[in-house]
């Protein structure tokens, strides 16, 4: 059998012309672009998930903050002293019971209160997307950083209160005459204004803010509290 001559094999190979290999170079930088734009875009969606992350806990942290802070406002360390006295016409009412709102929207008003320590007064309000905190020496504190979140809505609701009536417990009630529930009743009653009531109040707090690095990525926060130490008002005919 004859061995074919060298011209006759390298004519019967075959390989890739230049179209074919420029469509192949075509295909391949397509499935390379698409990979690169796949990984881009997990990237992407890898850093805007942690950036609602820390938003939502930068968010969370700061509404804690208020919500604790407001819901001990109030307290006295000498409560009792409010709830009879002994020789006077009247017990004394807490001192402390006031909560001042200037404004719901915090970033024009302010939230103020006090409760009984060395430096009493307290509030919140928001300024240039910070929230700031009234420190006992009077002056106000940002207690977050506007370069991790700006805080663009801040409301703090009116109260919504519950007042409950402690009339019958006046030392007077049904034992003197005439001190009965005719003079503590609405309109007619002599004493209705000053009558001895306990105010429950309830504020819904709302924060919304953004991060710096990507306005996009908002986020809201609302919290509801109730404030622990009721107000106690009026007094008890003598």
């Amino acid at each position: 059998m004859l061995m074919p001559s060298l011209a006759n094999r390298r004519g019967s190979q075959y390989g890739l012309s230049v179209v074919e290999l420029l469509v192949g170079i075509a295909i391949g930088l397509f499935i390379i672009g698409g990979t690169v734009k796949l990984f881009v875009d997990y990237l992407q969606d890898s850093r805007r998930v942690l950036l609602e992350t820390r938003l939502h806990q930068d968010l969370r942290a700061a509404a804690d903050l208020i919500v604790r802070d407001l819901r001990r406002a109030g307290y006295w360390a000498n409560s009792p002293s409010g709830m009879i006295a002994a020789g006077a016409a009247s017990a004394p009412l807490n001192p402390f019971r006031q909560i001042t709102i200037s404004d719901n929207d915090l970033r024009a008003g302010e939230l103020t209160y006090s409760y009984d320590r060395a430096a009493p007064n307290a509030g919140f309000r928001v300024r240039n997307g910070a929230i700031e905190f009234l420190n006992g020496a009077g002056s106000w504190q940002q207690v977050t950083d506007p370069s991790s979140l700006v805080i663009d809505v801040a409301t703090l609701s009116a109260p919504v209160e519950r007042v409950v009536d402690l009339y019958t417990s006046c030392p007077c009630y049904s034992r003197v005459p005439g001190c009965d529930a005719s003079m503590f009743a609405l309109g007619g009653g002599s004493h209705y204004g000053n009558r001895p009531r306990l105010t429950v109040r309830q504020y819904t707090l709302t924060l919304e803010g953004y991060a710096p690095s990507a306005s996009a990525v908002r986020r809201e926060i609302q919290e509801t509290v109730r404030v622990r130490n009721d107000a106690i008002d009026g007094f008890c005919p003598s």
